[in-house]
């Protein structure tokens, strides 16, 4: 992920994360992809989770907040079992892309769930069943 210091700072910039993913067997949610931590200033998600036999995706940022979780986002739901371009990207909003076409965005009333100097921590894939292949993080909308 290159030096400490071109690390994700912050998702007050924009930013976009990117990858192609083909499920396996419907389970339960499952990471996909995190940086940092939703208990230790906040992360950046993309998340799977199964819908009679079928899948949807969840992507944005989450903290730990008094109440529970606050999270802001985007969902959209998968087209089939085959590989699957998925792309997560901040440019104020946060909008999910399947295939290259959007297929869900976060509301302009959601308050902005702000991460600050997340963790150096990277998941990639936590106890998902399937495959991943060409993650990509870029510091800007693409």
């Amino acid at each position: 992920f290159g030096p400490v210091s071109e690390r994700l700072s912050s998702t007050i910039g924009h930013v976009t994360i990117e990858m192609w993913i083909r499920p396996g067997s419907p389970d339960e949610s499952k990471n996909i992809y995190v940086h940092g931590d939703k208990a230790n200033g906040g992360e950046v998600f993309v998340d799977i989770h199964s819908l009679d036999n079928g899948w949807y995706v969840k992507g944005g940022a989450r903290v730990d907040a008094r109440n529970g979780v606050r999270s802001c986002g985007a969902v959209a739901s998968l087209p089939s079992r085959a590989w699957v371009h998925v792309a997560l990207i901040f440019d104020g909003r946060w909008n999910l892309l399947i295939n290259g076409i959007v297929s869900g965005m976060s509301r302009a009333e959601d308050p902005p769930v702000v991460v600050t100097r997340p963790t150096k921590k990277w998941v990639l894939g936590a106890s998902y069943v399937g495959c991943i292949a060409e993650l990509r993080v870029w510091k800007y909308a693409r």
